[in-house]
């Protein structure tokens, strides 16, 4: 049977020509909004995608139905890359797949001298990659021929284009200090049998700096996709990430601060977009250190399909197989994205509203997504412009979601064997119970860390 060929060799000849003598290097920066690079609509896994624009921006359209069975359109704002995410099997290497599908179409022209290929993501079953166009004129033309052209070929899993997306950090500033562990009366005992040795725990963020003292002697290393995963000494970025850290792994050789985990090996790595190859280098860098547990202290309202994928791969086959706990912030305001797309609502990922110390609910956000609220009330540091040490009073969901996280990783250290279901089951019994009209804000109830101590008592029997 013989494929459709989508390329004209006269035309790709002009195309190829025209690239040649026109000077457009591709920036790494974020391309005007509005181009589609000719693509109009896309299958985002099973749902289709129509892209639309209205003035200076793109938007996703997707049409989804909700639970009553009412069909309703969503519009994301998003900006495309001219660039492709390609899904190979996990064995395959996209470069050898280019050169039997291309020799035929590009007989006279390297595909080499056209794109440029990167592993972002190695899955147990599939492995993503990007195609980077070397030139916009080059993406303009050819950009959905190639994309059709790798989509009828057996050997390609699926190919989507490169988005960007809005993502937010949850976070919200107060003024008074508090200390960390306000609330949590059973923390002490809890350290007595964990202080998170022999785990490794990910958060994934935005702006992080370790020169403060109260980090002295924390096992970290700092990550950068940005330098192709290798270490980096600090951020220059709002430190989000510091004050996520702050919440975990501060030491325990001062009388302010108390990180719930100061003995696990802390694993900062440096978000630094927001496209889906961004995202999907941080979380293969998760995976590849052996992440017991990854701390997502953000939102994104459209999560794609590569993404997705990714972030299933790592909750099942992470930690050899017992998958890998990936907690991640429900929001801070009111939202109506359906859950096939907001991040938290992803069926592995545990979902962590915000409450105060005394279970209060201190936000709008609301859904059946939701799994466990935690208290979000804690002085965190920062080095400020001028090499001070500042403090901010940090509440939230994601500084709820960096409670979780600390107590995961406890939780992991003292009881290895447990699987990624099994630790969810420990953690969403530690809890007071939410009445039933108070769980679309507060999930199944709010953390409590004197059942935590009493479920993680019965597990090192175990």
């Amino acid at each position: 049977m013989h494929k459709k060929r989508y390329f004209k060799k006269n035309h790709l000849f002009f195309f190829i020509t025209l690239w040649l003598i026109t000077v457009d290097c591709y920036s790494k920066t974020i391309q005007r909004c509005p181009n589609t690079w000719g693509l109009t609509h896309f299958n985002d896994g099973v749902v289709p995608v129509i892209l639309e624009k209205n003035k200076n921006q793109l938007y996703a359209l997707v049409t989804l139905e909700s639970k009553k069975k009412v069909k309703k359109d969503y519009r994301f704002p998003i900006c495309l890359l001219p660039s492709l995410i390609v899904e190979t099997s996990s064995s395959s290497k996209l470069t050898r797949l280019l050169d039997n599908l291309l020799k035929q179409e590009l007989p006279k022209t390297p595909w080499r001298t056209i794109v440029k290929t990167e592993k972002l993501y190695q899955g147990h079953s599939s492995t993503f990659w990007s195609l980077s166009f070397l030139s916009n004129t080059i993406a303009e033309s050819l950009l959905v021929p190639l994309k059709d052209l790798l989509q009828a070929s057996e050997d390609i899993f699926s190919v989507h284009p490169n988005l960007i997306f809005h993502r937010k950090m949850m976070q919200q500033y107060f003024s008074s200090p508090t200390h960390a562990q306000t609330g949590f009366s059973s923390l002490t005992k809890i350290w007595e049998k964990t202080l998170g040795e022999n785990t490794t725990l990910a958060i994934i963020d935005r702006g992080f700096d370790f020169q403060h003292p109260y980090f002295d002697g924390l096992n970290r290393t700092l990550f950068s996709p940005l330098k192709n995963g290798n270490e980096s000494n600090s951020s220059n970025i709002r430190p989000h990430g510091t004050h996520m850290a702050t919440v975990i792994g501060t030491q325990h050789n001062n009388a302010e601060f108390h990180g719930l985990a100061p003995k696990t090996h802390l694993l900062a790595i440096e978000l630094t977009g927001s496209s889906i190859s961004d995202i999907l280098k941080t979380l293969n860098i998760a995976k590849q250190k052996k992440s017991d547990v990854i701390n997502l202290s953000w939102e994104l309202l459209f999560t794609s399909y590569p993404v997705r994928k990714a972030i299933d791969d790592i909750a099942s086959n992470g930690r050899n197989g017992k998958g890998t706990i990936i907690v991640a912030a429900a929001g801070n305001t009111i939202n109506e994205v359906p859950g096939l797309y907001r991040l938290a609502s992803q069926p592995k990922v545990l979902a962590v509203n915000a409450v105060t110390v005394d279970g209060k609910i201190i936000n709008k956000t609301q859904g059946d997504y939701i799994d466990i609220s935690a208290p979000s009330f804690f002085n965190t540091f920062e080095v400020s412009n001028h090499g001070h040490f500042a403090s901010n009073r940090v509440a939230g969901s994601s500084g709820a979601t960096a409670v979780i996280s600390g107590f995961a990783t406890l939780l992991l250290s003292a009881c290895p064997h447990l699987t990624r279901d099994a630790a969810f089951s420990y953690l969403l019994t530690s809890i007071r119970l939410a009445p039933k009209e108070k769980q679309q804000y507060l999930g199944v109830g709010v953390f409590s860390d004197r059942k935590f101590y009493e479920n993680l008592h019965f597990c090192m029997k175990q």
